[in-house]
């Protein structure tokens, strides 16, 4: 998966959602960076204090360590190997990111590392994690038909919510998802970041409200019955948040039962007699249940999400309007879904989809279905709009091919 150049691309154009084949040529594109090489002849004072030409401010926290903590397998080694590289080409100092593989045997754990370290720079920090102790429990949780994807009925699709446990001597652990592209120092911003009392820091997403998700009226029954075992503070307007991208606050995470309060609620969605409770997801639904009211906003910038997904809906695309971050040119991309949609989104619902943050991207996050390494793309070349009226053939094949913002300069 590649990232956009962070220099804008210019006005009345877009960049196709891509995957690239070298992932040191990836990191680079991510972040704009100088080349290896370049980086290599500058004086070391001058490259600790600068990422792609611009100088930054004072390092925060010093030298402080930040956990990176991946749930993956050696299936996932070309997206876990994007996610790391693109990290550590944008760290300035590389050394302060500790990458931590959470597998689901040991045994793959060495295959998964054997894989890697041949396309990874000397030095880097990188251990794997058996997950097999946590798996029984987990394995109870993958009940459930919320979703017609079968790759995240997966005990790893839940780790994120052991890591209290899996890294008990860290204070904080920054999970990411391995089909996410890392286009900033996240050890300098988050190594020292001051949670208070947060049990996580996760990006907020008020383009769509939790009710998507959520069957209110069932979870209301429960507090009803004064049967939930913890306050819930999320409302149906409540923005969305996404658990691909969290720091986890360990020691608070802990203590507030964040953990017990998630498996709860996913007992309760699979339990013939008391769910469902949501109608899409698996374990994202019960995880913005239990943290929303709960959590530090990072900012929409630390998980620019929806790559890859199919079409953006009305109130989303009216929610950036509003926010004046769709820019003028973005409508010369886009029509109203004809051929590939959505159930019930057909004349309704916009396609392609397009990311109208992505330029300002601290994390890129193509969590859609049309994920580039599944299509084969592998440019990230600037895209003119499209010439209209467009034969039903053209059209149908634009609406597959969801777009990147480029910028307004």
């Amino acid at each position: 998966v590649a990232a956009l150049p962070e220099r804008a691309l210019g006005i009345g154009a877009a960049v196709e959602n891509s995957e690239a084949g070298g992932l040191s040529e990836v990191a680079q594109r991510a972040g704009a960076l100088p080349t290896k090489d370049a980086r290599e002849q500058e004086p070391r004072e001058k490259r600790e204090d600068t990422l792609g030409g611009v100088q930054l401010p004072a390092l925060r926290g010093g030298d402080k360590k930040l956990v990176v903590a991946l749930a993956t397998s050696p299936e996932q080694w070309q997206g876990t190997l994007v996610v790391i590289n693109s990290a550590v080409q944008n760290a300035a100092k590389p050394d302060r990111l500790q990458f931590r593989l959470v597998t689901p045997s040991a045994k793959e754990g060495d295959a998964l590392i054997a894989k890697l370290r041949p396309h990874l720079p000397a030095g880097v920090d990188l251990e794997a994690v058996d997950f097999s102790p946590w798996a029984p429990t987990v394995t109870k949780l993958l009940g459930g038909t919320s979703s017609e994807r079968s790759e995240l009925f997966n005990s790893l699709n839940f780790a994120a919510f052991y890591l209290h446990e899996v890294f008990s001597d860290v204070d904080r652990v920054l999970y990411l998802d391995t089909d996410i592209v890392v286009r900033g120092d996240v050890a300098r911003e988050l190594a020292t970041l001051d949670l208070k009392d947060k049990p996580a820091a996760v990006a907020e997403d008020c383009s769509q409200s939790i009710k998507k998700y959520i069957f209110f009226d069932k979870v209301k029954q429960l507090k009803s019955k004064d049967k939930l075992p913890f306050a819930l503070l999320a409302k149906p307007s409540s923005c969305v948040i996404n658990r691909g991208v969290v720091l986890v606050n360990t020691k608070h995470w802990a203590a507030q039962n964040i953990t017990d309060s998630i498996d709860w609620l996913v007992q309760v969605h699979t339990h013939q007699k008391t769910g469902p409770l949501w109608r899409s997801g698996v374990s994202q639904p019960p995880f913005m249940l239990v943290l929303i009211g709960r959590y530090h906003d990072l900012g929409s910038s630390y998980n620019v999400r929806g790559l890859g997904r199919g079409d953006i809906a009305r109130e989303e695309r009216q929610y950036y309007e509003e926010k004046n971050v769709w820019l003028p040119y973005f409508t010369d991309f886009v029509d109203l879904c004809k051929f590939n949609c959505c159930a019930g989104c057909k004349d309704w619902a916009f396609t392609p989809h397009l990311s109208p943050e992505a330029h300002t991207a601290v994390i890129l996050h193509f969590n859609g279905r049309l994920k580039p390494s599944k299509a084969g793309r592998r440019s990230n070349k600037p895209v003119l709009p499209p010439q209209k009226p467009l034969s039903d053939s053209e059209r149908s094949r634009r609406e597959q091919i969801p777009l990147c913002s480029c910028g307004n300069n």
